[in-house]
């Protein structure tokens, strides 16, 4: 067993995750253009001599976008300190303002509830409430919401 740090470790889960999301190694393997071999190195937790290998990013440009979800960016992004969120989606475009509002009272009153409920119960917000309550979920379903509302303004902007 090597040596890895989490963040190493958990980089090259990511990245086992993303390899098996396409099928497996082979599979990742032709979309990436390289070997099976090169890249079971970037997700090899168990071999000292792979330790510092990790899936080069013209390869995870190429392979995440083809599973739709970013398994080795978002640990990145947490990482350096960023939350990564899926751009606004095209498919809101033609949505009524009043109802982007009303998601985004919606979205952002279940984060107010939930983290009230919490202080109601003890007068503390605790790892044990985050874990019931869903509240990384809660916090993400508003901040995708702002996101899509920032989207629609920028087209408004841009004509």
């Amino acid at each position: 067993m090597t040596d890895l740090s989490v963040t190493a470790r958990a980089l090259k889960l990511a990245t086992r995750d993303l390899y098996r999301a396409l099928g497996g190694q082979e599979v990742a393997a032709d979309f990436a253009g390289r070997s099976q071999s090169r890249l079971s190195h970037y997700c090899n937790t168990t071999n000292p001599a792979m330790a510092a290998e990790f899936i080069p990013a013209d390869i995870l440009v190429r392979l995440e976008p083809l599973t739709g979800i970013p398994y080795v960016t978002r640990l990145l992004a947490h990482a350096s300190g960023y939350a990564l969120v899926p751009l606004g989606v095209a498919s809101k475009e033609d949505r009524p303002w009043a109802g982007r509002l009303a998601d985004l009272i919606r979205e952002a009153g279940d984060v107010a509830a939930h983290l009230a409920d919490s202080l109601a119960e003890d007068g503390r917000v605790s790892a044990a409430d985050v874990v019931r309550r869903d509240l990384h979920g809660e916090v993400r379903e508003a901040i995708q919401v702002l996101v899509d509302l920032n989207a629609a303004l920028g087209r408004l902007d841009s004509g």
